[in-house]
């Protein structure tokens, strides 16, 4: 299980800014993805080019393929 310090430190370097400020908190969960191999449209489902991103981000499987199963759902499928 990872400790608060662990997970801020992942979080500030998805985001390169400080944890401790409403504009660095937002932006760093959404900025993780894109320092771990998300690109526009490509695929996020197991075996994909962003699942890896993913997987880095949750070590759990089944916390992984809910992300997976949700955003086919956002996306309609």
């Amino acid at each position: 299980m990872e400790s608060i310090a662990d997970l801020r430190r992942k979080l500030a370097r998805g985001a390169g800014g400080n944890l401790d400020t409403a504009a660095g908190a937002l932006t760093s969960p959404a900025n993780f993805p894109k320092g771990h191999g998300w690109r526009a449209g490509a695929g996020y489902q197991p075996g994909e080019a962003i699942f890896g991103g993913i997987q880095t981000w949750n070590a759990a499987p089944v916390y992984q393929r809910a992300i997976a199963i949700n955003g086919r759902q956002i996306d309609g499928g």
